[in-house]
């Protein structure tokens, strides 16, 4: 048993993450912003710490840390997307960015272990054959991206100055039960709710963007297993390995869903997204065999989930 921290840990990640922490026998404490809302995690409520504040408040995070003899803080914060502007950025810059990097001193002196939730899309940037290793060099074309940047090398920094243990996880777009529907991202959340609600879904583009997709149950279940047998001072990508461009997720909702019908509204491209971003998982298999939930199959159980399948 180890007893876990999750800063950020009530949103649509986290709690996912804690759920299954508890039920591996784990305690857990989440620390989150006072603005957050923690209907996520109302189930567990009575089984885990639950505390609010900002990340400037350095010494009751070291307190709650030291009270709770916290072994592994999972770092999930962060108040961005990838189409996020510069105004947004300065304000994450101080209220995430800025904190987080006084917090690694913190981790470190108190010899805890940091598991820091990255990109695994934005903070790659752009290459011609859309496909990502750990190893490529990072070049962000979003503020988003470079948020997570800065943190990671300054939680490398601190690993070289101060011994931190360290790992650094890049996920590919997680998607699933749980997630919101009205939120400003996330393709196969946004199109159960545009379709359900017989709204066109807004397509950037041609739809030959093409991204990774990764169900929430197999995430979770990569994450809670890999903390413990990744080797120390690791980063890992976690995605399917697999790219879908958005005409094909398009194709994947018209053959699942044969009641509605599907309206598109096809708008001009942005210049924060890359044409193509797939993850190279060979590193993380090397570490865990894993089986993946096939695209449609994992569509389709968020969809079960979201309405009565006769609607359908």
């Amino acid at each position: 048993m180890n007893k876990y921290l999750l800063i950020g840990g009530a949103g649509f990640i986290g709690s996912a993450i804690a759920k299954e922490l508890l039920l591996k026998g784990n305690e857990v404490s989440i620390f989150e912003l006072p603005q957050s809302n923690l209907f996520r995690v109302k189930l567990i409520e009575d089984k885990i710490n639950i505390y609010t504040g900002d990340l400037t408040q350095i010494d009751v995070i070291k307190d709650i840390i030291v009270k709770n003899k916290i072994s592994i803080v999972l770092h999930l914060a962060s108040s961005l997307i990838p189409s996020s502007a510069e105004h947004h950025y300065n304000v994450d810059l101080e209220n995430i960015i800025l904190p987080t990097i006084k917090l690694l001193t913190v981790f470190s002196e108190l010899k805890v272990k940091l598991v820091f939730f990255s990109s695994g899309g934005a903070v790659y940037g752009k290459k011609n054959n859309g496909i990502f290793s750990e190893n490529d060099v990072l070049m962000p074309i979003s503020y988003y991206g470079q948020s997570k940047l800065i943190i990671e090398e300054s939680i490398k920094f601190e690993s070289r100055k101060s011994g931190l243990n360290f790992l650094i996880l890049r996920p590919s777009n997680p998607y699933g039960i749980g997630q919101s529907l009205y939120g400003k991202q996330g393709l196969i959340a946004t199109c159960i709710h545009n379709i359900l609600t017989d709204q066109p879904i807004e397509i950037w583009g041609d739809g030959t963007v093409v991204r990774d997709y990764i169900y929430i149950d197999d995430f979770v279940d990569i994450v809670v297993n890999i903390i413990n047998k990744a080797e120390e001072n690791e980063t890992v990508n976690i995605g399917s390995g697999k790219g879908y461009s958005v005409n094909q997720v398009l194709d994947i909702f018209k053959r699942l869903i044969t009641k509605r019908n599907i309206d598109l509204k096809f708008l001009e491209g942005r210049s924060v997204d890359a044409s193509a971003i797939i993850l190279d998982v060979t590193k993380l298999k090397s570490i865990l065999n894993y089986e993946f939930t096939t695209l449609e199959n994992g569509i389709q159980k968020f969809l079960s989930h979201e309405t009565d399948n006769s609607q359908l």
